[in-house]
């Protein structure tokens, strides 16, 4: 128990790896190839968007700065009540020198009910037209009072991943608000749906930011990129789940994964309803035609990487302007208003793309290249 929350296990994060079959210590030098790497959004003052690049780190280490980010970030939350990894230790490797410093680490607390990221969910083989549950499906079922039906498993599948995203959402919009914290990297890898609690709890914290640590003006901007990143990780998922193949159109219209997280990021705000709806429909239609495509795609390792390269940066653009008059009208406009209209992101996204690239084209003159597809956000 550790402050009214109970502690199920420990996440040991920098303390080594399993590496090629074997464990091994924090290494000293970069892992992998770090001759390939992501150019991720930064936002700086007035809502200018820079490249930020891929930093090299060591295997199974932590490069000094990230293992203290990720105990501020953890305590910040704690204390204000949203639902992440408690921070029980901080340290160094005194010995273990990672360009110039020590390499860190940290031990996470994580509660009782935690058994697997949100990234199994959508994991399921569907190659047979049959669904594997897993228990955090089985635990969604169970409050929801639903029994398991071979007939309707595609729609059982859609009404747990709908409370997973809504449990997203809130969780997400805690950690905005109360938790004063952004630049959440929103993939379904850095969350968890908790079979007890039945609420999402985050993991990975060590790219975010104190809303103390950046200029006001970046912050309305960032919230907005987070929930970007949030859709474009669902849009992910959902192709690789392959849910089309056991679910029919009607279905996940009317079992909308992105309304479902937008309306737990903006729970409190029923005027935006209507909006909100009108958005997520657009999502879908998207999603739908991505799908008429994916299915030329055979292999399913790389239907992550298709939607990268095909829809990458259009979908973010597409998906951020569509948020940006939402967020406006939102509560959170009030204390953190956008620097610009969608017009103004547009010209500085056309500007991000033109550095990104003058920047990729720099590293591979020092034999460093940048991955193909496309991640906008940590």
């Amino acid at each position: 128990m550790f402050e009214g929350r109970t502690i199920g296990s420990y996440k040991l994060k920098g303390c080594g790896a399993e590496w090629a079959g074997r464990v091994v210590q924090p290494q000293e030098t970069p892992y992998s190839d770090q001759r390939l790497l992501q150019i991720y959004i930064k936002v700086e003052s007035g809502g200018v968007l820079v490249p930020d690049p891929d930093q090299p780190k060591p295997l199974g280490g932590l490069p000094s700065g990230r293992g203290r980010k990720e105990l501020e970030n953890g305590l910040r939350l704690f204390r204000a009540g949203a639902y992440a990894v408690i921070p029980v230790v901080f340290d160094t490797y005194p010995t273990k020198i990672f360009q110039g410093n020590p390499t860190e680490y940290v031990i996470l607390g994580m509660d009782e009910g935690i058994n697997e990221r949100a990234k199994v969910l959508f994991e399921s083989d569907l190659s047979s037209g049959k669904l594997m549950l897993n228990s955090s499906m089985i635990s969604i079922m169970d409050s929801r009072g639903e029994s398991y039906l071979q007939g309707k498993q595609g729609l059982i599948a859609l009404l747990c991943l709908c409370d997973v995203a809504e449990g997203f959402g809130i969780t997400l919009h805690t950690t905005h608000t109360a938790g004063e914290t952004i630049r959440f990297s929103g993939n379904s890898g850095n969350y968890s749906w908790n079979n007890i609690t039945r609420r999402v709890f985050l993991h990975d914290l060590d790219s975010c930011l104190s809303v103390d640590d950046v200029d006001s003006s970046v912050i309305g901007l960032q919230k907005v990129l987070d929930l970007e990143t949030a859709i474009f990780g669902l849009f992910d998922d959902y192709c690789r789940s392959r849910l089309d193949l056991i679910t029919t159109p009607e279905q996940r219209m009317q079992n909308n994964l992105f309304r479902a997280f937008l309306r737990g990021y903006f729970r409190d705000e029923p005027e935006l309803r209507n909006e909100i709806n009108r958005v997520a429909e657009l999502l879908q239609a998207s999603f739908e035609r991505a799908i008429l495509d994916l299915k030329t795609c055979h292999n399913s390792n790389d239907y992550s990487n298709w939607l990268r390269r095909t829809f990458g940066p259009s979908l973010t653009l597409s998906i951020v302007t569509l948020l940006m008059p939402i967020y406006a009208r939102s509560s959170h406009s009030t204390a953190h208003p956008l620097p610009y209209g969608t017009d103004g992101f547009a010209t500085q996204f056309r500007e991000f793309q033109m550095a990104q690239a003058r920047l990729a084209a720099e590293l591979s003159l020092q034999k460093r290249f940048v991955l193909p597809g496309w991640t906008s956000s940590r």
